[in-house]
């Protein structure tokens, strides 16, 4: 009941706003009909663009306003019907929700990249709708947007670049470590490396075996005492011999995902691939063994 209260006084001091605004906008018309009698044709369909322009970035940074002033969607979406049962014909009532806030991302994209002319730097809204997708976030920087700035780039073109950018990330972050620069050139030269040899100094006086998950027995698991006369011996498990219950395989496929670098957004996807594939082959099995 307080909520329905709040949310009415917010609608009536907005209809008390509109009020003025509407008397303001009154004495702005007449002397814009004034002033703009005077202008050329070309003059007048400049300002027409320039207007345009500056009521979507308007647009946009009411979006983003206010929904700042809600904690969360359902709270705005509670709002939202206030103002339908009061005023159902409101602009803010007639646009989907999630168009709204498309607005308000395109907000916050702009007053972080300090973007203010959509002409000047040459991207059209739907081209700053796609790259203030959430989803985009962590390839989208300064340096991506100089790329493709002044460039009036389509947008299927600027999604492109950004998948373009999404795997180069992946790729970048999954590359092999590189040997050392001086082990290189041991190989090259037939040369022993400083620093392997400084490592072979230090050996440890016990190899243990490698660390498991709690509850994974290994067969014939055992430490290997070294001595100064000759080197550690390690013994190689095939994977199969490891004895796992059905949470440790679990929890071993998790780790093989994680290992591979995937993306937030690309995990729904490639888990349902592998699914597919997992059935696939466990149907093959089934036949296979009648």
């Amino acid at each position: 009941m307080k909520k329905d209260t709040e949310q009415k006084t917010d609608i009536a001091k907005v209809n008390a706003e509109e009020e003025i605004v509407g008397k303001e906008r009154s004495g702005i018309d007449a002397l814009s009909r004034r002033v703009f009698g005077e202008w050329t044709v070309n003059e007048l369909v400049d300002k027409w663009e320039q207007l345009e322009g500056d009521y979507l970035f308007l647009k946009w940074q009411l979006a983003k306003l206010i929904s700042d002033k809600f904690k969360s969607k359902v709270e705005f979406g509670q709002f939202l019907q206030v103002l339908r049962n009061d005023k159902p014909n409101h602009a803010l009532c007639t646009i989907k929700q999630s168009t709204f806030y498309r607005y308000a991302h395109a907000a916050g994209f702009c007053n972080k990249f300090g973007i203010y002319d959509l002409k000047k730097i040459g991207l059209s809204p739907t081209a700053i709708y796609e790259l203030s997708k959430i989803k985009h976030q962590q390839v989208i920087n300064s340096s991506f947007l100089k790329e493709i700035e002044k460039k009036n780039l389509p947008v299927a073109e600027i999604e492109r670049l950004i998948l373009q950018a999404k795997n180069l990330t992946i790729e970048s972050t999954s590359e092999p470590a590189l040997p050392p620069e001086s082990a290189l050139v041991a190989q090259e030269t037939g040369s022993k490396d400083p620093q392997a040899e400084a490592n072979a100094d230090q050996k440890p006086s016990v190899m243990m075996e490698a660390e498991l998950p709690e509850g994974i027995e290994l067969p014939e698991a055992e430490i290997r005492l070294n001595n100064a006369a000759e080197p550690p011996v390690t013994k190689s498990i095939p994977l199969s011999e490891i004895r796992m219950n059905t949470d440790q395989k679990a929890q071993a496929i998790f780790d093989l995902f994680l290992s591979l670098n995937i993306s937030w957004y690309e995990w729904d996807d490639v888990i349902s691939k592998a699914c597919s594939l997992f059935k696939a082959h466990l149907t093959n099995l089934r036949n296979s063994s009648y």
